[in-house]
């Protein structure tokens, strides 16, 4: 008589891996200053027309004596050679920099699972049943 003890793991198996995941991960304090920058970054990119003080697009009331203003209370990083202010172009530069790096990530990504699709279709023509 042949007797196995099947284990059954636990329901909330992903719990119980994130929870190992965030225990190791929260001991490196360069990691999480990192996911707080990420953060911030991702916040400031979602809400970027409701934070950004000036519109990034916009240099409708431009003046010649806008050009290069150094930070002050209105331009919080100052103005740039076009009169418009860096700080709102360093916010919506924030979601062109996510998306980019969204797509230079998937790119590989995707190349690899076909590939891989590829490799395993191969190897499955060569046996026979």
């Amino acid at each position: 008589m042949d007797s196995t003890i099947q284990v059954s793991e636990p329901k909330n198996q992903w719990l119980v891996r994130f929870q190992n995941f965030w225990r190791t991960f929260s001991k490196n304090n360069i990691g999480l200053v990192g996911l707080a920058m990420l953060t911030v970054i991702v916040i400031m990119a979602i809400f970027a027309p409701w934070i950004a003080p000036y519109d990034s697009s916009s240099s409708a009331d431009f003046q010649v004596g806008d050009i290069y203003n150094p930070p002050s209370a209105s331009h919080w990083f100052g103005t740039d050679d076009a009169g418009q202010d860096v700080f709102s172009n360093f916010i919506f530069g924030a979601r062109i920099s996510l998306i980019v790096g969204f797509f230079a990530a998937l790119s590989p990504l995707s190349s690899v699972v076909c590939w891989d699709l590829w490799q395993a279709f191969l190897a499955g023509a060569g046996k026979t049943s």
